[in-house]
């Protein structure tokens, strides 16, 4: 069809205008729901404009791309009073929660505060702490039974969505509790000694009795304000118990450089969520970061710029990076997670200031996930049971493949300790898999983002400039910052086919365990470091992380924090679209136009676009369902304008 003949009609807002030509209707700016149509018969929905949800139900927003990566808005319907862009649901918090054997998972919206109608209260009309969001119930409630000790997985079958809100998962154990039963920390110091801390931990205690301001008050007449989980008796952050909280998981081989990248996510993501997506990520209790707060200050806020500096490995144990408990006769290790607090701005326009949440991260050590390290004194790693996304990362400097490719200057070039990552990664999933219930035929609805570090040693391999690519959409028309997931959905498509070359039973053993997968290339330092007192070290005065907080910040998108945008590709590309393709078992199943390539993609690319070199275009995969698919033969030819709408 001629672009510049106008035959086609929109209807938008309750009203038809037209006829318009090809070209003026791709330059429109279209709310989800216009239908267009040629001589007024027939009403179709225009994919390019509909708004596009991914496997995970969060919203993002189609955008025309442009080399000056801006959006065409001016040109609109002669009667439109306006332009309008694809509106975006409100998002509604949820917590991390147990997951119900056979993959299924429980999310909980963020009510208003209410008191706890089931602790007592003083005289004088004071409320006891915890105070507690209040949430409808939906009739389901949990099946507990009286345990004396620890069990971090609960040993009945979790049958709520945690509609009741009475409950909340104790950060350490992982153990689902009654806020009605919290305990409370003694402050007297003659109240010492306890049955599962040891004899110098502080007394825990059921409160019958509180302050004016609702606080506990223990035996010896002290007000109380730390409490505790009534399984493990560790400390809950107050926070824990008034908002829901979202947990993610990070797993990687020893030596990995793990601890440099989770020290650069954060101060990259403090950053970003602030000036980019009107957030701020806070300490939620200080003494449960302190690690990575002396990481920061180490590599980021070091006034001697110039001096080489270096951070310790990850320990098994210790007081930095576990608790241990008393339980059943035996000592038992529990991970210490870093708590944090995300609060929205006044200027966010999805949450309101009282709508906070808490993130919960999980660092655990390589040797964690060694077979046979799983013992019922190490439960390290039991958390992966409650986390939302998991972070996998793939060193490139032990696997003997990949180390080959890697800039031979890097002194990580010579360390000698490898790992083999493919193990440690299969331990992982055989673990989630005993925790979760999930059958050998069953995928994992978590994300996996599997970060591969150290970009900054093998740059010159990868086929796109990271320093370059731009992961903020900014809309000049809403005044608003998206995240690009159409741009890191490229990048991740590019950094699975680099992968696929190199060691293809990685990306295999991904794909194959969950549902939806990323690759992400980071560099957590942006320089190659130096070697200092054999160690590892670099000048902070170097250090420029590349793409460090983008795992997180995709991670955040699919739990529906912030909101994303499809604005990848430019004009000067052409784009194929894919006609050829069939869904099956959660995945899309395609021949790339003009290749020999047969692609087997997880359903986190539907509807998005990836470029092939071989091409040298961009390829459009469809927006698909469970069991839908076209036959390339099927697909008209003569008017590719309309083979982008569906019936």
């Amino acid at each position: 069809m001629d672009n510049k003949i106008a035959n086609i009609f929109v209807f938008c807002n309750g009203k038809v205008t037209g006829p318009y030509s090809q070209n003026d209707v791709m330059m429109m700016s279209l709310p989800v729901g216009a239908m267009l149509s040629r001589n007024n018969e027939g009403w179709l929905e225009h994919s390019v404009w509909k708004q596009r949800n991914s496997v995970s139900g969060k919203a993002v927003i189609p955008v025309v791309h442009d080399p000056a990566q801006t959006v065409v808005f001016d040109k609109v319907a002669p009667q439109a009073d306006k332009p309008a862009i694809p509106s975006v649901k409100p998002y509604q918090p949820a917590p991390s929660v147990p997951q119900v054997p056979g993959g299924a998972s429980a999310k909980v919206a963020v009510p208003t505060v209410q008191p706890v109608p089931s602790v007592p209260q003083v005289s004088g009309g004071a409320t006891p702490k915890p105070v507690m969001p209040a949430v409808p119930s939906a009739g389901a409630s949990f099946r507990t039974q009286p345990r004396s000790t620890i069990n971090p997985i609960p040993l009945e079958k979790i049958t709520s969505d945690l509609s009741n809100s009475s409950y909340r998962i104790c950060p350490h154990c992982g153990t689902p509790f009654d806020l009605g039963k919290i305990n409370y920390i003694s402050t007297h110091p003659d109240l010492i000694g306890d049955p599962l801390l040891g004899e110098n931990a502080r007394k825990r205690f059921l409160p019958t009795s509180f302050d004016a301001r609702g606080y506990a008050i223990d035996e010896r007449g002290f007000s109380c304000q730390e409490m505790a989980c009534p399984h493990c008796h560790l400390q809950v952050p107050e926070a824990c118990c008034q908002l829901f909280s979202t947990t993610f998981s990070i797993v990687g081989a020893p030596s990995c450089g793990k601890s440099y990248f989770m020290t650069a996510m954060l101060w990259q993501l403090r950053n970003t969520l602030a000036g980019k997506f009107d957030f701020s990520l806070n300490d939620t209790d200080e003494q449960f970061n302190s690690v990575l707060n002396e990481y920061e200050n180490l590599l980021f806020l070091n006034r001697d710029r110039s001096t080489p500096v270096s951070l310790p490995k990850t320990a098994e144990f210790g007081e930095n990076y576990s608790n241990r408990i008393y339980a059943d006769g035996i000592w038992v290790d529990l991970p210490r997670p870093f708590i944090f607090t995300l609060t929205p701005l006044s200027s966010n326009p999805l949450l309101t200031p009282d709508q906070m949440h808490n993130i919960i991260f999980y660092d655990n050590a390589g040797e964690h996930f060694a077979p046979g390290r799983n013992s019922v004194s190490n439960l390290a790693t039991q958390h992966l049971v409650h986390s939302e996304c998991i972070t996998f990362l793939y060193d490139p400097m032990q696997d003997s493949r990949m180390a080959l490719q890697c800039d031979e200057n890097d002194p990580q070039q010579s360390r000698n300790y490898h790992a083999n990552q493919l193990v440690l990664f299969n331990e992982m999933v055989a673990r989630i898999r005993r925790y979760t219930g999930l059958q050998m035929r069953e995928k994992c609805s978590k994300t996996l983002v599997v970060v591969i570090p150290k970009y900054d040693a093998w740059q010159e391999l990868f086929p796109m400039d990271l320093r370059k690519t731009d992961f903020i959409y900014r809309s000049r028309h809403d005044f608003q910052n998206y995240l690009n997931v159409g741009a890191i959905t490229g990048v991740s498509y590019a950094m699975r086919t680099m992968l696929k070359e190199v060691v293809p039973e990685l990306v295999s053993a991904c794909e194959s365990f969950f549902e939806s997968v990323y690759f992400i290339p980071v560099s957590a330092l942006g320089h190659i470091p130096e070697l200092k007192n054999n160690e590892i070290a670099i000048k902070p005065e170097d250090i420029a992380p590349v793409w460090a907080e983008v795992p997180m910040l995709i991670q955040l998108y699919n739990s529906g924090f912030i909101q994303g945008a499809d604005a990848y590709g430019c004009n000067d590309k052409e784009v194929v679209h894919l006609y050829d393709y069939e869904c099956r078992n959660g995945a899309i199943i395609c021949n790339i136009p003009g290749t020999s390539i047969r692609e087997v993609l997880p359903m986190n690319y539907s509807g998005f676009k990836i470029y092939i070199k071989e091409l040298d275009k961009y390829v459009q995969l469809p927006e698909v369902g469970d069991d839908t698919g076209y036959d390339e033969a099927a697909a008209p030819e003569a008017d590719e304008f309309w083979n982008d709408t569906e019936i």
